[in-house]
């Protein structure tokens, strides 16, 4: 050492050693606002001065001391960090709820000398410190509060998340207690059974007369109350009740104990089913890649001729028919009356000037929406009237300001009665309808040129898997399905078969069709046609009922098969369904369908599978009918007592003396019997092999439909009307927001259309697939969805099959909703000339007068409401709009004063 020029040795030596190491650090969780004791395990930590544990957030990094116990032993508490978690999950998901479930995710180090390699050693390892939201607890409801016994329970929120009872300190004045457990929102703890004395952990706050309770969580410290201990010797009754309240206490302890236990039990069952299903997905693997390949195959094989004939769309008045007025009785009429009155056209164009009154038009809607006892289905009725007159007189725009109008209204009732998660969440309204029908209207386009293929490819994948296994021709039910409720419960043997088709007896011309042994005769018919007509529209080609299937064998061996006939297997009170199997019909067998004949097997008929002949639907008797469940058909002569059947029995094991109440119970309990039985061994098998063999499908229609890309004006426009009333009640909850959007979205359009594709292809829909496509539909609004699904053993199978692919769905639709939310604001020219476009499409394809003609008709059923509105709304008196409106009344009654147009 060398100073003022003077050298100077030591007989001490100077010793390098190895650099201070980290091999692992232990929990790597705590709060927001630290202070958790983390174990750090290494090498030569002895070394360290004054070793600090450094987090990184962003720009900004947090400090905090550590303390060396050893070599090899070092703890280090977590710094304080500046993570603002209600805000950063708002913005980022809009889940309130999982804020504090969800860590932030932070880098770390220690700072340890100049040892760069420890400064961000978390990056380094890949690991990163968990950063849960604060937790909280509860004051006493009184303070101070009455001592009842030694055992404390304390309540609070998100408790547990980053501690276990090591990190949480309790004391009762100066005195600690001890932590026995620690949950989500309870700590239990032992305190002192003598008063420790007056003041709080520090000394201070002595006062009072009586001991604080402090909770010391983290660097938080919670004040939770003064807590009065009985002065001087306990008489009895005191020491009887607080041994009744100490019991009391502990049963309430043992009861949570309980009830935590059924909890864990519940969460491990899910854990152990969802887990099942992984590793029976896993062991299907194979089979589901392979079923696949062949669906693929015979996908695309079903749909290569899609470029050249285009998929088998509805028109467009089908389209507006199936969206507006399905299921109602009122519909308006395609052309004009050839004659129509004078004095009825003269009425219905002041009627219609009326209805072009901003004024009227919202009275006549508000007052007929607030009566309660109107039911729903009038109200959609004049709804879509109301929506077709707009369309066919090009003021879609004007129905447009009046329904945001009202929709506007409709908003601040629901925030003003505090229920705004309710907002359109029904169809039970002439304006909830309307908003409906404005969105299939707008989002027409967008189907037909980027959602129709994908989703035309999805029903066709699902309906070829569907029919690869046996489907109950009475039930609808089928053995392969996404559905548990329509999957088959037994475990029928099938084989398939490939028939040699011939499609024209002139050039011998054959089509190789694949069937099964139990299909019906006219389910091989469907099949067959399927084949030869592949995607021309359903409505232009022929179809079971028309044709007969007729078995050739040999040079001249021909026989008619039907569903039903003499040699029908039968039993008492049931009679089997004729299949393949039944006629023994082997595999490459010679079929032709032929002219539906009368008599069958009488005459040889002609080919009927040739040509574009339309063959008339044959007219039955009395005794003599087309059976049809919702989908399916079976030819077949009505008989007094009995039953038909295909595959399964629908009432099989109930005898016929039984009382009917105990009929129900036994069917119930055989079924219920049934379920369980098959639940593992049959059904779930088949509901994970047609998932995963279809789920590529799936995936591309959600794709599709979630492009942000081609966000249909509509979709913007009515987004940001949701986010301005958002804003101007002050609604600041995101999920009412998200919750908005999505009763808008998936709810009034995607889902009706996912299940239904036969709204928009002129398609024949089975009750099969359109179970397995609800299914999917259910999936897609439960991507919507803000709130996650509790999944257990009783949980809907549709929950648990696509439980792993809901996380991947729910980005997506946040991806959507943020992309819509930054695009470029909708303006009133640009959405006025998106309306005219969607009138000009959709104009000529109903009367104008029948629209109008049933609207009035509609209007006269409520009459007095209509007028008592008229009367009340000032604006309305000041245009005499109820005057006008009687005179409309006037010129369609006759001179006994009944109006003729609703005789």
């Amino acid at each position: 050492m060398s100073f003022d020029e003077a050298e100077r040795e030591s007989e001490d030596t100077f010793s390098f050693r190895p650099n201070p190491q980290v091999f692992d650090v232990q929990p790597r969780t705590s709060i927001q606002s630290g202070g958790r004791r983390l174990r750090v395990t290494g090498a030569n930590l002895r070394l360290a001065q004054d070793p600090m544990m450094i987090v990184y957030s962003g720009d900004a990094n947090f400090t905090d001391t550590c303390d060396v116990m050893n070599d090899t032993i070092m703890h280090c508490k977590t710094p304080k960090t500046d993570v603002k978690y209600q805000e950063l999950m708002m913005r980022t998901s809009n889940r309130k709820k999982r804020a504090a479930e969800e860590p932030t995710k932070l880098e770390f180090g220690f700072l340890i000398g100049d040892v760069q390699s420890l400064q961000d050693w978390s990056s380094k390892n890949n690991v990163t410190l968990d950063i849960y939201v604060d937790p909280t607890y509860e004051k006493f409801k009184a303070n101070p509060d009455k001592y009842n016994g030694s055992i404390l329970i304390l309540m609070g929120q998100n408790l547990d998340y980053a501690s276990s009872e090591e990190d949480v300190k309790v004391y009762v004045g100066r005195e600690e207690a001890h932590v026995q457990s620690l949950d989500e929102t309870t700590l239990t703890c032992k305190i002192p059974e003598k008063d420790p004395g007056a003041g709080d952990f520090k000394g201070n706050q002595t006062d009072a007369g009586y001991p604080y309770v402090y909770v010391v969580h983290g660097n938080l410290e919670f004040e939770i109350g003064g807590l009065e201990y009985p002065g001087g010797q306990l008489e009895l009754p005191i020491i009887i009740t607080a041994s009744i309240c100490g019991l009391l206490v502990l049963m309430l302890i043992i009861a949570g104990l309980i009830l935590r236990s059924r909890i864990k039990s519940h969460k491990e069952e899910t854990s152990k089913l969802l887990v099942e299903m992984q590793n029976l997905e896993t062991n299907i693997a194979d089979d589901i890649r392979s079923a696949f390949a062949q669906l693929q195959t015979d996908v695309t094989d079903l749909t290569s001729d899609l470029e050249g004939t285009g998929m088998p769309f509805v028109s467009h008045r089908q389209y507006a028919m199936s969206m507006f007025f399905y299921g109602m009785e009122i519909q308006p009429a395609s052309y004009d009356q050839e004659n129509p009155d004078e004095s009825m056209e003269r009425a219905m164009l002041e009627f219609s000037k009326l209805l072009s009154n901003k004024t009227f038009l919202m009275a006549f809607i508000q007052k007929l929406d607030d009566d309660k006892k109107i039911p729903t289905k009038d109200k959609q009725n004049i709804a879509s009237l109301l929506t077709v007159l707009m369309i066919l007189e090009d003021k879609l725009a004007y129905l447009t300001d009046v329904m945001i109008t009202l929709m506007s209204i409709h908003v601040q009732v629901v925030v003003d009665e505090d229920r705004p998660r309710q907002l359109f969440q029904r169809t039970e309204t002439i304006v909830e309808k309307l908003l409906t029908n404005w969105i299939a209207l707008s989002l027409y386009d967008f189907l037909k040129d980027h959602a129709a293929y994908p989703l035309f490819l999805l029903y066709r994948a699902i309906k070829c898997q569907s029919e690869k296994g046996p489907i109950d021709v009475m039930s609808g039910k089928s053995h392969f399905s996404l559905s548990d409720e329509n999957v088959l419960n037994d475990d029928v043997e099938f084989e398939e078969l490939t028939l040699q088709v011939i499609v024209n007896d002139e050039d011998g011309e054959k089509k190789e069709v694949k069937v099964l042994d139990v299909d019906t005769v006219s389910q091989v018919k469907e099949k067959i046609l399927d084949c030869i007509y592949r995607n021309r529209p359903y409505s232009a080609r022929q179809n079971a009922q028309q044709v007969d299937l007729e078995w050739r064998h040999g040079q001249s061996g021909h026989l008619v098969l039907q569903d039903v006939d003499v040699s029908s297997d039968t039993d008492p009170g049931w009679k089997k369904i004729n299949t393949l199997k039944h006629f023994s019909v082997p595999n490459s067998s010679r079929m032709a369908l032929v002219v539906k004949q009368t008599l069958p097997n009488a005459v040889v008929a002609d080919n009927a599978a040739t040509g574009a002949t339309n063959y008339p639907y044959l007219e039955f008797n009395e005794k003599h009918s087309l059976l049809q469940k919702p989908y399916n058909m079976v030819d077949y002569q009505i008989e007094d007592g009995v039953q038909i059947w295909h595959l399964v029995k629908e009432q099989e094991g109930t005898p016929d003396d039984l009382p009917s109440s105990r009929k129900s119970k036994d069917k119930a309990a055989t079924i219920a019997a049934r379920s369980k039985k098959h639940i593992r061994e049959i059904n779930f098998p088949r509901l994970l092999s047609t998932k995963g063999t279809v789920q590529e499908y799936v995936d591309e229609m959600f794709g599709a439909i979630l492009n942000t890309q081609d966000v249909p004006l509509g979709i913007k426009y009515i987004f940001d009307f949701f986010d301005s009333q958002a804003k101007r009640y002050d609604v600041m909850d995101g999920d009412v927001l998200h919750k908005w959007k999505s009763n808008t979205l998936p709810l009034r359009f995607w889902q009706n259309i996912i299940t239904h594709p036969n709204y928009i292809f002129d398609v024949r829909q089975s009750q099969c697939v359109e179970a397995s496509l609800r299914v999917v539909s259910q999936a897609f609004f439960d991507a919507f969805s803000t709130s996650d699904h509790k999944l257990g053993k009783n949980a809907p199978f549709n929950k648990l099959l696509y439980n792993r692919e809901m996380p991947k769905y729910r980005e997506m639709v946040d991806t959507y909703y943020s992309s819509v939310s930054v695009m470029d604001v909708v303006s009133k020219r640009s959405l006025d000339g998106e309306l005219t476009n969607i009138c000009q499409k959709f104009t000529g394809l109903f009367s104008r007068l029948s629209t109008l003609s049933k609207l009035y008709q509609m209007t006269k059923r409520y009459k007095s409401q209509l007028e008592e509105a008229l009367e009340e709304d000032e604006q309305c008196q000041r245009a005499h709009l109820a005057e006008k409106l009687e005179e409309v009344y006037s010129m369609l009654e006759d001179d006994d004063g009944n109006d003729y147009l609703l005789q």
